[in-house]
C-alpha cells in the first residue's frame, strides 16, 4: 500500500500540517524538527511519490531547467549556460539559473525549493561539496539531475566533466618539453575530487619524464580570497620557472601576483592560464590556456536530461564522462632548454657580433669545413646553402661538405679528410652518436665543433663550441 502524508506524519511524531510546511516550504518549522520529517520522508519514499506526481507536470512547453552553480562570475558557468538555454529551447524548455556562492547550505535550500518547483522538469548541478551525504534527499527522489563541470563522489549520478587529469598533463607535459623543471600548480581549495585528478596529471607528466614531484610547488588556494598572498609565498620560497593555473579565476590571481611582485611572463615566469576568457587573447603577452569545450559538456548534459524525461535512457551508461581540454599555446611560455651540461638556449636574434667582431673575422682568412650526415634533402640543401650564405658575408671560406650517406664509418673517413685541410671550425650533424664519438674528441682539440641537432656522446663541456638546435614548439 502507497505510503501516505498521514504514515509519514504518525512516523515523524508530528502533525500532517507540519509535514505540508516542510514539503512546501509554507511556514518556517525549527531545523532539528524539519530534519526529523525530512528523514521520514526519505526513508518512507513518500518523496518518490511527489516527483512521480510532479513529473506529468513536467513535460509542457513551459517547463524550467534548473541550473545551479556557485557563480556566474566566472566564464565556465555563463559559457555553459548559454549552451544549455541553446539546446533547452529546442526541446521546448526554458532555464532557470540559481547561485550557491559555493554555499552547501545555501545550495541545500535552493535543490529543497526547486524539488517542490511544480514548473521545475530537472536541475544540472555543479555542486559545491563532492559528499553524496549533502545530497542523499536529491539522490532519493525522482527529478532528473546531472551534475556538470563538478562531481558528486557516487556511481549513480550522471557527471559531465572535463577532463582535469588531461588538462594537467599535457599543460605539464608542454612545459617540460619547453625545458622547465621546477614547475608549479595553482590549486583551489575546494571538492577533493577535481583537486585529486588535477594532481594526478601532473604527477603523470613529471613522471614520465623522470622529475621529481615536490609538495611546496603545489599551491593551495582559497576561491573565496582575493587575497593572492599564498602564490607571492610559494613564488618567493621555490623559485619555478614556470606555473600552471588550475581555474580562470586563479590564472587572474597568478597574474595579479606575478606584477606585484615585478616578475614578467614569460622573461621571468611561464604561465599556463585555465578557461576561456576572450581578453586571455589579447594580453600581452597573449595567455597560454588550457581551454574547456563547454559546447560539448552543455549538450551532453541536456541529452542525458532529455533521455532521462522521455524514459529512453540507459541506467547501465550512468557514471562520470570526461570531455578533453586543449591547450592553445601562445606566448606566456618560453623554452628553456638546456645542452647536456646545463647550457642555456639562446635565441638566434640575441645573437649579435660587434664591428670589432666583424673586423676580425673578415680579415681573418677563416677556413670552415661541413661534414652533413646525408645531404640528399631539401631540408640539408636549405642548411648549406644558408651557412654558405653567412659564412661569405664575413669572408669566410667553406674549404669541404662531405655526404656520410648515413654511414658513420664514412662520416669518419670524411672527417679526416677534412681534418687534414686544416680548417679553423668544423659544422656537422654526426650520423651515429656513438660509433662517431672518438673522431670527433680527436678533432676537438684542434678545431673548433659546432654541431647541428645533436652532440655526441661522452663530449666535455669544452669539446665543442655550440649546438644548434630547431625549437619545435615555436615553429
Amino acid at each position: 500500500m502507497s505510503v501516505t502524508i498521514k504514515d509519514v506524519a504518525e512516523k515523524a511524531g508530528v502533525s500532517i500540517a507540519t509535514v505540508s510546511h516542510v514539503i512546501n516550504k509554507t511556514r518556517y518549522v525549527s531545523p532539528e524538527l524539519a530534519a526529523r520529517v525530512e528523514r521520514v520522508l526519505v526513508e518512507t519514499g513518500y518523496y518518490e511519490k511527489i516527483a512521480h506526481k510532479l513529473n506529468k507536470l513536467r513535460t509542457g512547453k513551459q517547463s524550467e531547467l534548473a541550473f545551479v552553480v556557485p557563480s556566474i562570475d566566472i566564464s565556465i558557468y555563463s559559457q555553459l549556460a548559454s549552451v544549455l538555454s541553446h539546446y533547452l529551447a529546442k526541446n521546448g524548455f526554458t532555464l532557470s539559473i540559481y547561485i550557491s556562492n559555493d554555499d552547501v547550505k545555501r545550495e541545500a535550500h535552493i535543490i529543497n525549493s526547486l524539488i517542490s518547483n511544480k514548473r521545475i522538469a530537472g536541475i544540472i548541478l555543479s555542486p559545491a561539496s563532492d559528499d553524496a551525504f549533502n545530497y542523499k534527499k536529491l539522490i532519493s527522489v525522482d527529478i532528473p539531475f546531472v551534475c556538470l563541470a563538478r562531481a558528486i563522489k557516487s556511481e549513480d549520478i550522471d557527471c559531465i566533466l572535463p577532463d582535469n587529469t588531461q588538462a594537467l598533463y599535457i599543460a605539464t607535459t608542454h612545459l617540460i618539453k619547453c625545458g622547465h623543471e621546477n614547475i608549479a600548480v595553482v590549486l583551489e581549495k575546494g571538492p577533493s575530487f577535481i583537486l585529486e585528478e588535477c594532481i594526478e596529471g601532473y604527477k603523470k607528466a613529471l613522471l614520465e619524464y623522470g622529475l621529481k614531484y615536490c609538495d611546496d610547488l603545489v599551491i593551495m588556494v582559497d576561491p573565496n580570497n582575493e587575497d593572492s598572498h599564498e602564490i607571492q609565498k610559494a613564488i618567493e620560497k621555490n623559485a619555478p620557472t614556470a606555473i600552471i593555473a588550475g581555474s580562470d579565476k586563479l590564472t587572474l590571481s597568478l597574474l595579479r601576483s606575478l606584477e606585484y611582485m615585478g616578475l614578467a611572463c614569460p622573461r621571468d615566469v611561464s604561465v599556463i592560464g585555465f578557461g576561456n576568457e576572450k581578453w586571455y587573447e589579447f594580453i600581452g603577452p597573449p595567455l597560454t590556456t588550457l581551454n574547456q569545450n563547454t559546447e560539448v559538456m552543455g549538450k551532453l548534459a541536456v541529452d542525458k536530461f532529455l533521455g532521462r524525461i522521455s524514459g529512453n535512457y540507459d541506467n547501465n551508461k550512468r557514471g562520470i564522462e570526461k570531455v578533453p581540454v586543449k591547450l592553445s599555446i601562445r606566448k606566456s611560455t618560453q623554452v628553456i632548454a638546456r645542452g647536456p651540461f646545463g647550457e642555456k638556449a639562446v635565441s638566434p636574434d640575441e645573437i649579435t657580433l660587434t664591428d670589432e667582431e666583424k673586423e676580425k673575422l673578415l680579415s681573418g682568412n677563416y677556413k670552415v669545413g661541413i661534414s652533413f650526415h646525408y645531404s640528399g634533402t631539401a631540408w640539408t640543401r636549405l642548411h648549406e646553402s644558408a651557412i654558405r650564405n653567412t659564412l661569405e658575408k664575413f669572408g669566410v671560406k667553406v674549404i669541404a661538405v662531405t655526404d656520410a650517406h648515413f654511414d658513420p664509418q664514412l662520416q669518419v673517413t670524411q672527417l679526416e679528410s677534412i681534418r687534414i685541410q686544416n680548417p679553423d671550425a668544423i659544422i656537422s650533424i654526426p650520423v651515429d652518436d656513438k660509433i662517431t664519438a672518438q673522431k670527433y674528441k680527436e678533432i676537438s682539440k684542434d678545431f673548433k665543433l659546432i654541431f647541428i641537432s645533436n652532440v655526441p656522446e661522452g663530449l666535455s663541456k669544452v669539446a665543442y663550441a655550440a649546438c644548434v638546435y630547431v625549437n619545435v614548439q615555436q615553429r
